[in-house]
């Protein structure tokens, strides 16, 4: 999904807590990630638009 906005948009894909490379708190809880995303779309500082699929958001 990303290489079809990447011509026409800044993409930052976010990843999960406890997929790929990133951690994950002592207890998991569903809210952390919503957390994790307000704090990354807050980080970029302007107008954004949010896309989800299957559990994982792609901000444009």
């Amino acid at each position: 999904m990303r290489s079809a906005f990447a011509d026409h948009y800044t993409v930052y894909a976010v990843e999960r807590r406890g997929r790929g490379e990133s951690g994950d708190a002592a207890e998991y809880k569903l809210e952390r990630e919503a957390e994790d995303v307000v704090a990354v779309v807050e980080a970029i500082d302007e107008r954004v638009t949010l896309l989800g699929h299957s559990g994982g958001p792609c901000i444009l």
